[in-house]
């Protein structure tokens, strides 16, 4: 197994606390998934932002990495081990973990990245462990950006996302012409927000062995909870088990 310091780490930064930790969702699902992975082993937090579900999991003994690509949330962070690096390209041994888990980034994350995120879950996650997925629902493509010789920002909205996403297992689609076309014109893109609904990413999640557990587990009596998902006000909710 590797080590947390082979890589490149963060020492503890007391400042700039911009968020706390949602209790609902620490309570209710972060804890008993983390209660019901196959052994207590390591756990990556593969977009941590300032890692404050790492902090949480790692305060209640359960030893836990924060990787993300930007340095200025990991500098900030909550959480007293940390990676910097991208969710395409993790740089830890085969089965290092016995679960993994992912909060507010899949939106920023294009289809080819999360494709390549889950092939390297594979390979990370122990047999029989979980990835567990908390994301805003978003239904279309926003690209913001700045167009050629303009000093004002401005976003664009794409909403035929089937067309545009087609179920491909390499995650290319007619999306990327959306971008090209953008950039090709001159002008700057200071970021994209992809679609992401629980159809797309179980669909994804399962070209690479994973599979939903029934969430009903988690929240038996409450009304958004569906079989394969929970569903609070413009989330989703999942837990892909490893087979």
């Amino acid at each position: 197994m590797s080590s947390v310091a082979e890589f490149q780490v963060f020492d503890q930064d007391e400042h700039l606390r911009l968020n706390i930790p949602e209790e609902p969702f620490n309570t209710q699902i972060l804890l008993p998934w983390a209660r019901r992975l196959p052994t207590p082993g390591r756990i990556l937090d593969l977009t941590a932002g300032q890692g404050i579900e790492a902090h949480t999991l790692r305060g209640l003994g359960y030893p836990t990495v924060a990787a993300d690509l930007s340095f200025f949330m990991l500098q900030n962070a909550y959480a007293d081990r940390r990676v910097l690096h991208e969710v395409t390209s993790l740089p830890f041994a085969p089965y290092s973990f016995e679960g993994a888990l992912t909060k507010d980034a899949l939106v920023f994350i294009s289809p080819t990245d999360r494709v390549a995120m889950f092939r390297g879950l594979k390979r990370l996650i122990r047999p029989h462990g979980s990835l567990l997925v908390n994301s805003q629902i978003s239904t279309h493509m926003k690209i913001y950006y700045r167009p050629k010789d303009s000093n004002l920002a401005t976003s664009e909205i794409v909403a035929n996302t089937q067309q545009l996403f087609p179920a491909s297992k390499t995650g290319h689609g007619p999306w990327i012409d959306q971008i090209a076309q953008i950039t090709n014109a001159g002008g700057h893109i200071f970021m994209v927000e992809y679609p992401a609904t629980p159809e797309l990413i179980l669909g994804q999640a399962q070209e690479f062995g994973f599979t939903p557990v029934d969430m009903q587990l988690y929240n038996p009596h409450t009304i958004d909870t569906q079989s394969n998902r929970w569903s609070p006000l413009g989330r989703f909710i999942l837990e892909l088990k490893k087979q």
